[in-house]
């Protein structure tokens, strides 16, 4: 791969570093991204709520609005199943939390990566048949096979996929309430995170209910953590989220994070996605990889300080032996490397 670098006039790039107020350096970087003018450059470094897309650009969003509003009006259970990465968690969390705010009765579950593997299971059903849900609701994963979707309704449960990822067409298939940026023809936005698509849903339903957004964005640290987390190109409304998440960081609502934040020895003042993506964020999918996500959905709901200081010792203890396997993994494959007589191309399986 051979790298081109862009290059501008310097009379062009002093004239453009003068105009947005920048340096040189920022203003390159700044035209690299085909942001070349003054109002672009405000909107990019100084995102606002102002800048988040109405959530009703979502085909369906009206009608899923409407099922939750059913849902609480008839007080039926709902529970919101969610990927076990730090996105779907995050999402979950973040989910729950706005849900029960408005009233509503909400459950969750996060199924067991080693036990259960990817995907609704009998453990599934189950856990839905002795809550009695009416109101089924992924985040940051969808359903792929009709069997699913024939389960769920068997017993009586209506289904809302919210995701971000590229899926099958099993669910418009099937006639099944889809949320998710990548297949919308009408969303701009296609870089959301599986949580940022969750506070979509909660902006929507706060929005028809006729309640202030305010506590929705002061909660945005869930979701700034499962997108940066997840990689998701920092444009667009990720930027708000990312950018107001780190702020209520610093005086967050949730007491798990204060914990933790501590207990990793980071200033809260001065907390970045680096941060973010290399500490606090490998703490939290330890437990997805090792033991069980449900934890950590919990970590983000629960005010008890005894059971929250027992929940950060099993981050803990998992991020010991995920550190461990890693290193293993890594020492293992160094190991077979070193053997092979200098190969042109290195694949490891």
């Amino acid at each position: 791969m051979k790298w081109e670098l862009k290059k501008y006039d310097i009379k062009y790039l002093t004239k453009k570093s003068s105009e947005f107020g920048e340096s040189k350096l920022i203003t390159r970087l700044l035209l690299n991204r085909g942001i070349d003018t003054r109002k672009k450059v405000e909107k990019f470094l100084n995102t606002s709520e102002n800048d988040l897309l109405d959530p009703f650009l979502f085909e369906n969003m009206e009608k899923v609005v409407e099922r939750i509003k059913l849902a609480k009006l008839k007080k039926e259970k709902i529970v919101i199943y969610g990927d076990y990465d730090v996105d779907g968690i995050s999402g979950v969390a973040y989910l729950v939390i706005m849900l029960r705010k408005l009233g509503l009765n909400v459950d969750y579950y996060i199924p067991n990566r080693v036990h259960e593997g990817f995907g609704i299971n009998r453990s599934t059903i189950n856990f839905l048949k002795r809550r009695d849900t009416k109101l089924f609701i992924t985040v940051d994963i969808s359903i792929n096979s009709r069997e699913e979707i024939t389960l769920l309704k068997k017993n009586g449960i209506d289904i809302i996929v919210t995701d971000h990822h590229r899926q099958t067409t099993v669910c418009d298939e099937m006639e099944i309430l889809t949320i998710n940026p990548k297949i919308s023809k009408s969303y701009p936005n296609k870089y959301l995170s599986g949580s940022g698509v969750a506070f979509k849903v909660a902006c929507a339903i706060y929005e028809r209910l006729g309640m202030s957004k305010k506590i929705l964005y002061d909660y945005l640290d869930i979701v700034m953590i499962g997108t940066v987390a997840d990689v998701v190109p920092m444009v667009n409304e990720n930027r708000f989220i990312i950018k107001k998440g780190l702020n209520n960081i610093k005086k967050t609502k949730i007491k798990g994070l204060k914990y933790i934040i501590n207990y990793l020895k980071i200033n809260p003042k001065n907390i970045t996605t680096s941060d973010i993506g290399f500490l606090i964020a490998p703490i939290f999918n330890a437990l997805g990889r090792i033991d069980n996500s449900k934890i950590v959905v919990n970590f983000f709901i629960q005010e008890d300080d005894f059971k929250l200081i027992s929940i950060i010792e099993e981050m803990k203890r998992a991020n010991k032996i995920r550190r461990y396997l890693e290193n293993e993994i890594y020492n293992e494959i160094e190991e077979k490397i070193q053997r092979l007589n200098r190969p042109k191309y290195i694949f490891i399986k």
